[in-house]
């Protein structure tokens, strides 16, 4: 099973060893007027696919989940997620008390990187830089086909890169991130006050 929190959603699917998707479902990330992304929503779509591979058959070998933020992945727990509020979570182990499932947690950009490497348009270079553009901006780098991770799988937040001294303040508590300017929620934000400044524009 593999499992991508978003900013907005989590989306989950049962994979084949090949990459292929089986089935797939979506859960959102927060409930109306939380502020901290839900656990109770996680738990609730790895049971809907945890059931749907028991019902057809399918033998699980894991749990791959990718989250936003500051992950340890020695541990296997969310340091810090800023656009989700969540502080010191372990992940890994409330996922496999719960399942009795062995649970792989890495910074979602990460994930990503290993997937275009292994089966999209990067599985035949063996460097590569790749941009995740979401509600926040992420960043995964693979060097000579092997995942740069840096101090505790910390490497590449290439979203929290400072592009303005003293800019707009970031939901990490830095200002002038990346991430503040060329995210979607950023872009759909500077969109609305274009809009708003400018009534009379298309």
């Amino acid at each position: 099973i593999g499992i991508d929190i978003g900013g907005m959603s989590i989306k989950g699917a049962i994979i084949s060893e090949n990459g292929d998707v089986i089935t797939r479902s979506c859960v959102p990330t927060f409930n109306d007027g939380e502020k901290i992304a839900s656990l109770d929503n996680l738990f609730s779509l790895l049971s809907e696919l945890v059931n749907q591979a028991n019902i057809d058959g399918h033998k699980l070998t894991g749990i791959g989940i990718g989250c936003p933020g500051t992950i340890d992945n020695n541990s296997g727990s969310i340091d810090f997620a800023n656009n989700l509020n969540w502080e010191n979570v372990p992940l890994k182990s409330l996922v496999e008390e719960k399942f009795n499932i062995e649970t792989k947690l890495t910074n979602d950009a990460n994930a990503a990187t290993l997937g275009e490497a292994k089966f999209g348009s990067g599985k035949n270079f063996k460097n590569l830089i790749m941009l995740t553009i979401g509600t926040g901006i992420g960043g995964g780098i693979i060097i000579d086909h092997q995942l740069y991770e840096g101090n505790l799988g910390k490497a590449a937040e290439l979203g929290h890169i400072t592009l303005f001294m003293n800019g707009l303040e970031c939901s990490c508590g830095r200002k002038g991130c990346a991430e503040k300017y060329a995210s979607a929620s950023a872009l759909i934000e500077q969109a609305k006050q274009a809009a708003q400044s400018n009534k009379e524009s298309l």
